[in-house]
C-alpha cells in the first residue's frame, strides 16, 4: 500500500510539474500570437540544435518549437521515461514539453487556420543511432550502470557498450519515422520521388504545411540556401553545436564507433530501407554498408 501511494504521489508530482511547464510555454505563445509558429520536428540526434538556434536568432520574435514527435505512440513511450525517472531528475526536456504543446494545438485547431513551416532533417541511420544510444545512456538506460563506469575510467565499458548497442538498441526503428510522424501528421510523404543528393535539401508543399527537409551530411552548405526557400531569410549562418568530442563519453564514443560491426540483416534492413535509398547515393549507401560490416 505504501509503494502504491509513493507512486500515486511520484505520478501527481510529474503531471503537475508538466502542466505548470506547458502553461508557461502557452502563454509564451500568446504573447507572441502574430507571429506564425516554426516547427523543427525531426528525429534526434541528427544536427537540428543548430538549426533551431540560427532560427531563433534570425527570427528573434517567432515561436521556434523544437522537439521529436507528435506521434501517440512515441509520445507515450517518451512521458513514460521521464515520468520513471522524474523523482531523481525533477525536471523534463523542453524536446517533450514542446511536442505536447504542439500536439495540443494541432488538436484545437483545423487545418484552415494555419499553414505550418516545418524543417525537419535526416543522418545516416547508424550514425544517429550510435549518437542516440550515447546521448541518452543516463534516461534510457540509466539502470545499466554505462554512465558511471565512464566516469569511473573502466577500461571494459566500450566493449560492453559496442555489444549492448549492437543486441538491444531498435536499430530499425528510425527507419519509419517519416512515415510515422511527417506523412501521418501533416500527410507529406518526403520519400515520394526524387530527392536531389547534390543538393542536400529539398522542399514539399502538402494541404496544411511546409516542409523543408535537410540532409546533416550537407548542412554546412544546403541549409542557408534550403532556409531561404522555406522562410523567406538571407545569410542564416547554421555551425554545428556541442559535438560527441566535447562530451564526458567523447572516448568510449570513438572506441566504440572504430570497432563496430552490426549484423548482416541490420545492415541490410537500414540500408535497403526506403528512407535510405531515397535520401543517399547507391555510392553512400555501398560504402556504409561495407563501414558498418567490416569486421
Amino acid at each position: 500500500m505504501l509503494r502504491a501511494g509513493f507512486r500515486k504521489l511520484h505520478t501527481s508530482s510529474y503531471r503537475l510539474h508538466r502542466e505548470h511547464r506547458l502553461l508557461r510555454l502557452s502563454l509564451s505563445s500568446l504573447a507572441r500570437r502574430d507571429h506564425e509558429p516554426l516547427l523543427v520536428y525531426q528525429m534526434g540526434k541528427v544536427g537540428s540544435t543548430a538549426v533551431a538556434h540560427a532560427l531563433e536568432t534570425a527570427m528573434p520574435g517567432r515561436p521556434v518549437f523544437h522537439f521529436h514527435t507528435l506521434s501517440r505512440e512515441r509520445l507515450q513511450r517518451e512521458e513514460a521515461v521521464y515520468r520513471r525517472h522524474f523523482a531523481v531528475r525533477r525536471s523534463i526536456d523542453s524536446h517533450l514539453l514542446h511536442s505536447l504543446h504542439v500536439k495540443r494545438r494541432l488538436a484545437g485547431l483545423p487545418p484552415r487556420v494555419r499553414r505550418w513551416k516545418i524543417v525537419t532533417l535526416v543522418r545516416d541511420p547508424v550514425e544517429r543511432n550510435l549518437s542516440a544510444f550515447f546521448q541518452t545512456l543516463g534516461l534510457h538506460f540509466a539502470d545499466r550502470g554505462f554512465t558511471e563506469r565512464i566516469h569511473a575510467g573502466d577500461d571494459r565499458v566500450a566493449d560492453d557498450l559496442r555489444v549492448f548497442f549492437v543486441e538491444h538498441f531498435p536499430h530499425r526503428r528510425v527507419l519509419s519515422w517519416f512515415d510515422d510522424e511527417i506523412r501521418a501528421v501533416f500527410g507529406i510523404d518526403v520519400l515520394e520521388g526524387a530527392f536531389p543528393h547534390g543538393t542536400g535539401y529539398r522542399l514539399y508543399s502538402g494541404a496544411v504545411a511546409d516542409v523543408l527537409l535537410l540532409r546533416l551530411e550537407n548542412l554546412s552548405v544546403c541549409a542557408s540556401d534550403g532556409l531561404r526557400e522555406l522562410l523567406g531569410l538571407r545569410d542564416v549562418a547554421v555551425s554545428r553545436r556541442k559535438k560527441g568530442s566535447d562530451k564526458y563519453y567523447a572516448e568510449t564514443y570513438r572506441r566504440v564507433r572504430e570497432t563496430l560491426s552490426l549484423p548482416p540483416d541490420v545492415v541490410e534492413a537500414i540500408y535497403g530501407s526506403r528512407m535510405v535509398q531515397t535520401l543517399y547515393e547507391p555510392a553512400e549507401i555501398e560504402a556504409r554498408r561495407r563501414q558498418w560490416s567490416r569486421h
